[in-house]
């Protein structure tokens, strides 16, 4: 699934978008091309944007491979998520826990939702401070 670019621009033209998704690849990653420096200057403090249902996370190109990797460093997962949670559904839990983005995995063959999130933080103490918390979600609790 790849968006249209006008998920990528907010106020400024994408001036291209290229994709190539490879066969059996468990992830997809597109190029964006902008017209400025500073139309993306937002994705210093938005890590990710969501498409549909999507949460898809955005990594500047000009980073060092040191920034890209503090992108992965914060993680949690989630767990016993209710059947069919797509990470759109996770946005306001999301937000209010301070994470930087969620990604919910899909099963290779049926492309089902699968019952977990991993969920990306931006520092050490926002991970823990969430992990110290009890988090409900449509009546489940999670882990």
């Amino acid at each position: 699934m790849l968006c249209s670019p006008t998920v990528f621009r907010p106020c400024v033209s994408c001036t291209q978008l290229q994709a190539a998704p490879e066969k059996n690849a468990k992830i997809q990653q597109a190029k964006i091309v902008y017209d400025s420096a500073q139309a993306i200057a937002h994705f210093d403090i938005q890590w990710a944007v969501y498409c549909f249902f999507t949460c898809l996370r955005v990594t500047l190109y000009h980073y060092t491979v040191d920034q890209k990797s503090s992108r992965r460093e914060f993680v949690i997962t989630l767990i016993q998520l209710p059947p069919n949670t797509k990470d759109i559904d996770l946005a306001p839990l999301t937000r209010d826990l301070g994470a930087k983005a969620v990604n919910v995995t899909f099963s290779l063959h049926s492309y089902k939702p699968k019952r977990w999130a991993y969920v990306t933080f931006n520092s050490q103490e926002i991970m823990d401070a969430t992990m110290e918390q009890i988090i409900g979600f449509h009546g489940h609790t999670l882990q």
